[in-house]
């Protein structure tokens, strides 16, 4: 869990920060560019040099988190073409420290309902969720019956629900009491239909608690016991802690405790549709679902099975971008055409700064120009 301790020294000292400019450019703080230390973890290090990246950009992005221009970051590595180019840690944080990576465990969640299916424990994306929910039939009522796993991936269930406001300090906010009910699923389920299924996309992350059932459901498998068999081969329980909620349910909607290394051996993975080294971890048609398009959003993204879909702009060029994106920060981002994945934690959860932006214009120019 989040660390009590008193956080040890900075990994990165950094000496004279530089003001802004009045063209408004952004703070930055002096840095010297190091490899990353290869562990023993699977990861395999490089310079930025070696795979075409450009130092000073590089260093120059580095002392931009060191000033703050960017916020609260806790952390920033970056892979490309299966190496790991840079890992720089700031306000204390260190490489083994587990950081609360908030929504992004909606993505891990699809990868559990992937996993499933191609087990064969679930049948299919379009079975309705009433197969799996055996005792919640009775509220699966009124059109809810419709409801199908994939309508909770793509979050158009058309459940009535708004998480957004009040905002998620408030105790009257949706979330928060679905995550202190006595029984989330219930909570859930319990709502009114407010759209037919497959009308509209609406953020909802009790429907991911929903998945969470299911998968634990059509798997007979306890928490611990799912992740271990799910990620065997890429991540451990020094990588990744379940958090469960008020009913004793695994967070899947916002709950999973991550190592930023951990984060980016997960986005590497993804990167190479499924594969870690040698090892298939996840099944390749999965996750080429769960980064297609299948619903527009309210916010002019794309969304694939709980993975967020963009496009970005790099040296005149457009890039499809994926990515499992947590409140205050939190990221895990794809660039297949370019082989990159970048990670990053923080926490900006009263200000968040434009991930468009940062990426854009200081993180893609280290390696196109």
């Amino acid at each position: 869990m989040r660390r009590t301790s008193i956080r040890p020294a900075l990994t990165v000292v950094f000496a004279t920060l530089l003001a802004a400019t009045a063209c408004g450019s952004l703070a930055v703080a002096d840095y010297d560019y190091r490899m990353p230390v290869a562990l023993a973890d699977g990861i395999s290090t490089a310079r930025v040099e070696q795979v075409g990246g450009d130092r000073v950009q590089t260093e120059r992005l580095v002392g931009q988190f060191l000033a703050g221009s960017w916020g609260d970051q806790h952390s920033l590595l970056i892979m490309k073409d299966g190496l790991l180019v840079l890992e720089e840690y700031f306000e204390g944080w260190a490489g083994t420290d587990l950081h609360e990576v908030q929504f992004v465990s909606k993505s891990i969640t699809s990868l559990l309902v992937g996993h499933a299916i191609a087990q064969g424990w679930i049948g299919s994306v379009r079975d309705p969720i009433s197969r799996y929910l055996p005792g919640y039939e009775h509220l699966l009522v009124g059109g809810k019956e419709q409801i199908t796993i994939e309508h909770l991936l793509t979050k158009s269930s058309g459940l009535d629900w708004n998480e957004s406001d009040p905002p998620y300090t408030d105790p009257a906010n949706l979330r928060r009491q679905e995550i202190d009910s006595d029984d989330g699923v219930a909570f859930v389920l319990g709502r009114g239909l407010e759209h037919t299924p497959r009308e509209r996309w609406v953020y909802n992350g009790g429907g991911v608690t929903v998945l969470g059932e299911i998968a634990l459901n059509a798997m007979g498998l306890d928490a611990e016991n799912l992740i271990a068999e799910v990620m065997d081969g890429l991540l451990t329980n020094d990588d990744i802690q379940p958090v469960y909620q008020s009913d004793g349910r695994l967070n899947t909607a916002g709950g999973f405790f991550m190592t930023p290394r951990g984060m980016i051996k997960l986005g590497q993975a993804m990167l190479n549709e499924g594969l870690w080294g040698e090892r298939c971890v996840f099944d390749e048609d999965w996750i080429r679902a769960s980064t297609t398009s299948h619903i527009s959003t309210s916010n002019g993204r794309d969304y694939g099975y709980l993975w967020w879909i963009d496009e970005y702009r790099a040296g005149g060029e457009a890039i499809t971008v994926t990515f499992a994106t947590g409140y205050g920060g939190q990221e895990i981002v794809l660039m297949p055409s370019l082989g990159i994945v970048a990670v990053m934690t923080a926490g900006n959860f009263e200000n968040r700064p434009s991930r468009k932006q940062l990426v854009e214009d200081e993180l893609l120019p280290v390696f196109v120009r």
